[in-house]
Order: structure tokens, then sequence, then C-alpha cells
């Protein structure tokens, strides 16, 4: 056999060797890439995403309620040394509240509108949950209380105090919402003056006990003659005349809205953007079809997602408030198909 046949042997039995070798250690190396990259991750602090190699590829797991935080979890693993490629499934929510019912978080959330007051969420126990009810009757009054909590275990320690601490004060609020997600305790609002607002947020943070957080985002209120001056009734028909008779359309069984629907949400939005003095309550029903937490959680997506295209539209975020009804509340007998068409329905309510 001459020169160049001895080496074109050589290099193919090199190529065979290198082969063997590579494949050899491919799972030692892909177990490496994963075990670092989820390192990374967690020494980053974001315990909420999860990364699978697949050879040097990356697939990220994980649910958020922030674009930026997908970002951030890409451009982490990114920079672990041997990945050649990132998948990014990281699945963004409409806010914190909705990933923590996707995920098992512990919550809680109450909704003050000035008038009633709607509580959702879960509780470790039937004694904490009759506790948590018999509050809010003395502070709002149990005839303007709706909703209720699920019995659930996992609550972090602390949390009847929390819960305690965070509705509690709400009491002297024009209106507010509410949530405890984990150990983090979030309350946003409106109150009549700035004494009130540092004194509510005062006596929040200085009930929580050890281990829990509080972001707390109240405004001051404008005085009832500027808000009168401001938003005329003219302002206020021109609104109510839109919204009447107008129907919100979803994608048969999603909370995809209908085209028709987005154009009439942006042109609202423009309307009251006009009306510095009013408020838009968006309110959503279904019919009794299916269990009724399944219909409560169908309608608390919807509405969100109604309040999502106002706010994407132009209107200000604290001009929106949400309520969520379930099945209750029918307009019609849920018994026969058009009265279940009538009670799935998402309204919305003008307010000054």
């Amino acid at each position: 056999m001459n020169r160049a046949g001895l080496l074109i042997v050589a290099v193919l039995a090199l190529a065979v060797l290198a082969f063997f070798c590579i494949r050899g250690h491919a799972p030692g190396i892909e177990a490496e890439i994963g075990q670092r990259s989820n390192e990374a991750l967690a020494a980053a602090g974001i315990d909420w995403a999860t990364a699978t190699a697949d050879g040097q590829n990356l697939t990220l797991e994980g649910i958020t309620a922030s674009e930026d935080d997908k970002t951030r979890v890409r451009q982490v693993v990114g920079a672990v040394w041997g990945v050649a490629s990132v998948a990014n499934g990281i699945r963004v929510v409409a806010s914190p509240l909705e990933a923590a019912k996707l995920t098992g978080g512990y919550w809680m959330a109450l909704d003050y509108d000035g008038s009633s007051a709607r509580l959702s969420g879960v509780t470790p126990d039937e004694p904490v949950r009759t506790a948590i009810r018999e509050l809010l009757a003395n502070v709002f009054g149990a005839e303007r209380v709706a909703g209720d909590l699920e019995i659930a275990a996992g609550a972090p320690a602390g949390w009847e105090a929390a819960a305690a601490a965070a509705l509690g004060a709400l009491g002297g609020a024009d209106r507010a919402t509410a949530t405890i997600i984990d150990t983090t305790v979030t309350v946003a609002g409106e109150v009549s003056s700035a004494a009130q607002r540092d004194e509510l947020a005062a006596a929040i943070r200085g009930a929580l006990p050890a281990g829990y957080a509080a972001e707390i985002d109240l405004s001051v209120a404008v005085a009832a003659a500027e808000t009168t001056a401001t938003a005329s009734a003219a302002c206020v028909r021109q609104i109510e005349g839109l919204v009447n008779d107008r129907h919100i359309l979803f994608d048969n069984g999603s909370r995809r809205l209908r085209t028709e629907s987005r154009r009439f949400l942006a042109e609202l939005a423009e309307q009251a953007a006009g009306c510095p003095g009013v408020r838009l309550q968006i309110n959503g029903y279904t019919d009794s079809s299916g269990p009724s937490q399944l219909n409560m959680t169908l309608s608390e997506r919807r509405v969100a997602v109604v309040s999502e295209a106002l706010t994407a539209a132009g209107l200000a975020f604290d001009r929106v408030a949400t309520v969520a009804y379930g099945e209750e509340q029918p307009t019609a007998s849920n018994g026969s198909t058009p009265g279940r068409r009538a009670n799935r329905r998402v309204e919305i309510a003008v307010r000054r």
C-alpha cells in the first residue's frame, strides 16, 4: 500500500476512534451541562425555572409574570460553558397571582371596589377560613363580602397572621386589592389622604410576621369636587352609551378575544382616557355547566384579558378593576341553551 493509502486509513481510524469516544462521553457531558445550568439558575435566585440538556442543547421550562424574567433566564444559562443553543420554553402569564394559581403557589386575594369585597384563594383549615370570614365581616359588613376560600395544605408559617395584617387594615380605603402569594403581601388602591396612606402602610408592615415582605402601592384620591368637575355628566353618558348593548366576545371555550371585541375595547379605552374621573369595572360571569371552581377560574381569566386589552390600549391600570363571579348572579335560567348563553358574559360598569 502506498503512502497516500496509509494516510487515508490512518485518518479513518482516528475518525472512528473519535466517534466512539465522543459517543461514550456524551451522557456525561449532557448531565454536566444540565447540572451547571441549573446551578447557575439557583445562584441567580431563579427557583421557578429548570433547564434540561439534550447534548449541548438546553430546554427551559417554568412560569413567570414578566417578559424580563424570561429573557434573564435565557441570558443566565446562555453564559454557561458548553451550551450550544437554548430553547426558551418559559411561559409568561398575566400576573404574579396568575402564576401562583398555575404553579400551585399558596395564595389569597381580596378585591374591594368601595361598596363590596370579594375573597378568593386557599387557606390551611376550617378555623382559619372562619376567622378570615369573621374579620372581613367586621371590616366591611358580612352582607358586603362575597366569595370564599378553599382548604389546602402547604401554607407558609404565619399565614393566618399575614392574612389578618393585609385584610384587617383595608376597611378605611376607598378601594383596594390585597394579595398574599406565599410570603409576599401586596396591597394597592386608593385612600382619602396622605396621612391615611402612611398609617395604613405602617399598620400592615407592623403586623406582618417574620419572613413576610410587603409591597404597598396606595394613592391619594382626588377630592370629590375636583372629580365631579372633570368627569362631566356628558362624558359619562358618552361612555355608557358606548358600553350599553355591546357584547365582549371570546373564541369558543377560550379566553382569546375576538377581533371585533379588541377593536371595541380599544375605542372604549380611548373614550375613558378622556374622562379622568371615570373608572371601569369589568365583571365576568359563566353559566353553571361544569365544576364551580372551573367556572370561577374561567371568569377570572376572561376579565383579566379584558383588563389587559384596555390597559394595552392606553387606559391607566389604576382605572380598571375586575370582579369574577363565576356562575353566581345568572340573568337567565341555566336549564336551557339560550339561558346558558345569556349567562356567559362579561359586563363593563362605569364608575366615578
